[in-house]
């Protein structure tokens, strides 16, 4: 919830400086059946795509733990 506060926040403050604001908004769990989805694969194809380091951590990292409940 922290997050999501900074966040709008710092939106909040670039539109009140006549900044411009672009955001793109993933929604993996509605994107991947974690419990179907053959993950190794996933991540596979995802490298040559440029998809790559922090991000392609956090995509696995999600897949892994959305199995969990």
């Amino acid at each position: 919830m922290t997050q999501i506060l900074i966040t709008l926040e710092r939106w909040a403050d670039l539109l009140d400086g006549g900044d411009p604001v672009d955001v793109i908004y993933l929604d993996f769990r509605k994107s991947f059946d974690p419990l179907g989805l053959p993950q190794r694969r996933l991540i596979k194809k995802l490298e040559p795509c440029g998809i790559k380091s922090g991000l392609l951590i956090c995509i696995e990292n999600f897949l892994s733990s959305s199995g969990e409940s």
